[in-house]
């Protein structure tokens, strides 16, 4: 059976190490796929590959996926640095973020696919 990739949507949102997440951003992202994959497993190499989404079913919640995969990672604002935006946050922002000392946020997925009969 194939999969058939709609679309994926996120939502940004503030993460705080100690309390976990907060308010949105605002900001995300909202756009149409449309393809056509051999098995879910192709969808996440894809969606890893071309969106840096993490590798691996296993980080991929599945429990009401009905329809859709549900998966985040955690991103750094970098929109006022040459060539910025949200980026993967480097080891020093990590260990600031620990300490409460930087702001890192979750990108939170949810990827609208469905299966096509061979």
């Amino acid at each position: 059976m194939k999969i058939y990739i709609e679309s994926i949507a996120s939502d940004i949102v503030e993460d705080n190490y100690k309390d976990g997440e907060l308010d949105s951003t605002g900001c995300g992202l909202n756009e149409k796929i449309g393809i056509e994959v051999d098995s879910i497993e192709q969808a996440i190499e894809h969606l890893s590959e071309n969106y840096g989404l993490p590798e691996g079913l296993d980080n991929y919640d599945k429990e009401s996926s009905n329809g859709y995969l549900f998966t985040s990672k955690l991103v750094a604002d970098h929109s006022n640095e040459q060539n910025g935006g949200w980026h993967e946050p480097t080891t020093e922002e990590k260990k600031r973020w620990i300490l409460g000392k930087y702001k890192l946020y979750s990108e939170n997925y949810s990827i609208k696919y469905h299966r096509i009969a061979d």
